[in-house]
């Protein structure tokens, strides 16, 4: 989430930079440039992304964003977003709300390995919509303790509306 906020920052001027760069760092912090501080974010997500490449664990953040046709979004911007976070921007007809909201559902599922397919729906879009930043995080490792598949029951489970109650897979342990 860091990661998107200082995207926004980057893109940020004034009263706004300022109120996301105080949600960003503490306030020993605050006293950096901008440039010190894209640079402490794109070095997170750097690490991130390698830091635990030889421990048998998969994992991969990726951001992007998608932006209206006609929404001007200058060529610094872009290229920051490239430079810094490996981010593209994509543009696509948010007018085409459908449309839209199954391209970046494309594009997350391949950045999920297919494990998020739906994550916006088309009612969150609209021809109103100007920007939006996606991320996507993968990932994938072996449980430490590795839980006992036999302790998997079927309990109850409240939907968030408070009231439907579905029957599902339930795994239950006790501290190791």
């Amino acid at each position: 989430i860091s990661t998107g906020l200082a995207m926004c920052y980057a893109g940020a001027r004034t009263e706004t930079a300022q109120q996301l760069k105080e949600t960003l760092l503490s306030p020993s912090n605050r006293s950096l440039d901008e440039n010190k501080i894209l640079e402490l974010f794109s070095s997170y997500l750097t690490t991130v992304n390698t830091s635990l490449a030889n421990r048998h664990v998969q994992i991969s953040s990726a951001y992007k964003l998608f932006s209206e046709m006609c929404f001007q979004v200058s060529d610094e911007y872009v290229q920051l977003l490239q430079k810094r976070f490996g981010s593209d921007l994509e543009r696509v007809d948010f007018g085409d709300a459908a449309g839209s909201a199954r391209r970046i559902n494309s594009w997350v599922a391949e950045q999920t390995c297919r494990k998020i397919k739906e994550l916006i729906e088309p009612s969150a879009l609209s021809s109103l919509t100007r920007l939006v930043l996606i991320n996507a995080i993968y990932f994938k490792a072996s449980w430490q303790t590795a839980f006992n598949t036999y302790l998997t029951s079927r309990e109850e489970f409240t939907l968030s509306d408070g009231v439907t109650r579905i029957r599902v897979d339930t795994m239950k342990m006790r501290d190791v």
